[in-house]
């Protein structure tokens, strides 16, 4: 439920994956409406909507960013259609869209934005490719959510290195010497 604060990491840790039209704000700007309902502050949900739901499924925004094309936007009007319907009703919450209002919609969300920051929003300044297979996007996203983990614990201890952990040579894959040392048994090689 909390938008804006994660408008503010993703702003932070990915900015392009926030660009004006991307999945990201999309997602993010239909939720923070749904927020808005939720707390019955309608009037500032329909303004809401006019300031930034509109932009989210412009075409000419999609082709700016080299979007699927005629695909992404019917998805994101179905979406968009699907969202506003909460306007409809009197009393949401006993109504068909009262699942847009729920905790299930929130995680629907957080895997939408998830996806984006892993398809949009990976960094090319980098030199990386964009990841297409999916093995490579699950470890990408492990050691984004594993980062914001650290982060959450006060970059307390060491931050997980994918390419030392694959080597058995990371916190969690002890070489053989500090296994014995430690009395634990020494891991398969």
């Amino acid at each position: 439920g909390d938008v804006e604060g994660a408008r503010h990491r993703l702003a932070s840790a990915f900015p392009q994956a926030l660009a004006d039209g991307s999945r990201a704000a999309f997602h993010l700007a239909c939720q923070a409406f749904l927020e808005l309902v939720r707390a019955g502050r309608l009037e500032e949900a329909i303004s809401h909507s006019q300031a930034h739901l509109s932009k989210a499924a412009d075409p000419s925004v999609l082709g700016k960013l080299g979007a699927p094309g005629e695909a992404e936007l019917a998805t994101r009007m179905l979406h968009l259609m699907d969202v506003m319907s909460v306007l409809a009703y009197d009393d949401v919450q006993s109504s068909p869209a009262a699942r847009l209002l729920s905790h299930e919609q929130r995680e629907r969300t957080a895997d939408e934005v998830n996806e984006a920051v892993l398809l949009d929003g990976w960094r090319p300044t980098l030199g990386e490719p964009r990841p297409v297979d999916p093995l490579l996007r699950l470890c990408q996203h492990l050691v984004v959510c594993r980062r914001e983990e650290w982060v959450a614990d006060g970059c307390f201890g060491e931050l997980l290195d994918l390419e030392k952990e694959l080597r058995g040579e990371g916190v969690t894959g002890m070489r053989d010497e500090e296994s014995a040392a430690s009395g634990a048994a020494p891991m398969e090689h």
